[in-house]
C-alpha cells in the first residue's frame, strides 16, 4: 500500500481537484434548492394573497346583487358592487417590473 507522500504530485492534485468539483457541485445543488424552495413560497403566498382578494370580491358582489334581488338596494348599490370587483381583478394582476 502506498502513502499520499508516495503518489505523485500530479496524481494529488487531480484527486484534489476532483473532491473540490464535487464540493461545488453539491453547494450548488443545495443554493439552486434554497433559491427555488423561497420562490416557491413567494409564489404560493402570491396565490393565497389573490385568493383572499377574489373572495372579498365576490362576498361585496354578492351582497350588492343579493339586495338587488330583494328589492332592499337601489341600483347604485349593484353599480358599486360591480365597479369593486372590477378594481379587485385588475388590481389583482400581475404587475410587471
Amino acid at each position: 500500500m502506498t502513502s499520499a507522500r508516495a503518489r505523485p504530485i500530479w496524481k494529488r492534485q487531480t484527486n484534489t481537484a476532483s473532491l473540490n468539483a464535487t464540493r461545488d457541485n453539491t453547494v450548488q445543488t443545495l443554493f439552486l434548492a434554497a433559491v427555488q424552495a423561497y420562490y416557491q413560497t413567494l409564489a404560493t403566498q402570491a396565490s393565497f394573497d389573490a385568493t383572499v382578494i377574489s373572495e372579498q370580491a365576490a362576498s361585496k358582489l354578492c351582497r350588492g346583487k343579493c339586495a338587488l334581488l330583494a328589492g332592499s338596494a337601489t341600483p347604485a348599490i349593484n353599480s358599486r358592487a360591480d365597479g369593486l370587483f372590477q378594481a379587485t381583478l385588475i388590481a389583482s394582476q400581475p404587475q410587471e417590473r
